[in-house]
């Protein structure tokens, strides 16, 4: 069932659509900043820039269209940089996740399953969670 564009005015109404779809990942980080990744046919499409008032609304929209969502806003910030920067990357959609000697590694990139889980691990909520698909050890820190 699609979502109202009445509820989310501020909410891109190809948004709102894309949302509905599986393998899709909201984060939202320290400050609320927000990077929205949607599968597409080949790899897949993101969005960011996002202002506070945007946020407001696509934050409960994404969760209704079932879509996983990382609130990492009361997250330290220092523990968020670390995974932002030193990776691994999500991959979303058709992309392959693939590992650099079997390590955590900034371009390395995990599903959004087990990408999800390391940042609950340093206490972000995760709504909608998938289930993981991978053995995290050692990729924690």
């Amino acid at each position: 069932m699609a979502l109202d564009p009445a509820r989310f005015p501020l909410v891109d109404a190809e948004i709102l659509d894309g949302i509905m779809q599986p393998d899709v990942l909201l984060k939202i980080g320290p400050g609320s900043s927000a990077v929205l990744y949607m599968p597409t046919v080949n790899a897949d499409r993101t969005w960011s820039g996002f202002s506070l008032a945007e946020v407001d609304q696509l934050l409960p929209a994404a969760i209704e269209a079932g879509a996983t969502v990382i609130d990492a806003r009361k997250c330290s910030e220092d523990d968020y940089r670390s995974l932002v920067i030193c990776g691994p990357m999500v991959a979303v959609g058709p992309m392959k996740t693939w590992r650099i000697t079997g390590e955590r590694h900034a371009l390395s990139s995990l599903p959004i399953a087990d990408y999800a889980l390391l940042y609950a691990a340093i206490g972000a909520i995760v709504h909608n969670m998938p289930a993981p698909t991978v053995e995290l050890e050692g990729m924690a820190k």
